[in-house]
């Protein structure tokens, strides 16, 4: 066997993407009571889909899907096909007819369609008013963030067919963000909680679905204004440490990572300390 190369690049023909988007919501912010004027809730549903989706196809799959995959995906030689046109072989000389070169250009590929439900909601509450005192005693702030995704389904490859990928990781049914503020005077503590819904992938090497549960990252801060151009700050991130093992070579993980980081938290808990100043 020898080495195949090739040319990884972006397209020459790219064209832009298409998206038709529909979305409808409404807001509720009352003002008909004292203790509801601070509510804001919004609720939005989307339904977005794209066509013409930027993607790379690999050079395994130009191979693959140009000669025939053994699933029957691919019965006849297209030379003219997007997959054909990345193969090269060799046009003489004692290596004619092996493969010299496989491309890899982006090309508008795949096709993506999503839809679900976003809600946000915020108070505010002036904790002397609880007491109906004139002491301050500073002032607590509520959020919240949740996203219900009912479906993303994605053809990565024209006339293949779409797949769903709604509870894989990344792509949670369930998922939200919750925070917690109180600002009193120079002296302000967050609480932020992140909520990943549960997971399951199908692994051809597992005889079961790989299950992941609902996990809750924490990150706490304190922040302190000394002066009015100058701020204290330190914090803790993933204050549980909470660590979600996904394994080398079945995550997406970066090199050495067992546990997908781009969905969950790879490095545990974690202190900073810093300051800020303003100009």
């Amino acid at each position: 066997g020898g080495f195949v190369g090739g040319a990884v690049a972006g397209g020459f023909d790219l064209k832009e993407e298409t998206a038709e988007t529909f979305s409808i919501g409404f807001v509720f912010n009352p003002d008909y009571n004292k203790w509801l004027e601070p509510l804001a809730i919004s609720v939005d549903y989307f339904d977005i889909e794209i066509t013409d989706a930027i993607g790379t196809l690999s050079r395994q799959t130009s191979l693959n899907r140009c000669y025939g995959n053994g699933d029957d995906t691919v019965t006849t030689f297209d030379p003219n096909s997007a997959f054909c046109s990345n193969v090269f072989r060799f046009s003489a000389g004692p290596s004619l007819g092996a493969t010299d070169q496989v491309n890899s250009f982006t090309q508008n590929l795949a096709s993506i369609k999503t839809s679900g439900i976003d809600l946000q909601a915020s108070y505010t509450l002036d904790i002397a008013d609880m007491f109906g005192s004139q002491t301050d005693y500073g002032i607590l702030g509520f959020s919240a963030n949740y996203q219900y995704l009912d479906t993303y389904e994605v053809e990565s490859i024209p006339n293949d067919g779409f797949a769903d990928s709604v509870g894989t990781q990344g792509l949670s049914e369930h998922e939200g963000l919750f925070g917690v503020v109180y600002d009193y005077g120079p002296l302000t503590l967050a609480v932020d909680t992140t909520w990943i819904g549960e997971t399951a992938e199908d692994y051809d090497f597992l005889t079961s679905d790989f299950e992941i549960g609902d996990r809750f990252f924490t990150d706490v801060q304190a922040r302190y204004r000394v002066a009015d151009t100058m701020t204290l700050i330190f914090g803790v991130d993933n204050v549980a440490d909470e660590f979600v093992p996904t394994g080398v070579g079945i995550s997406n993980g970066g090199t050495g990572q067992y546990t997908n980081d781009a969905v969950y938290d790879s490095l545990g808990r974690r202190y900073y300390a810093g300051f800020r100043l303003d100009f």
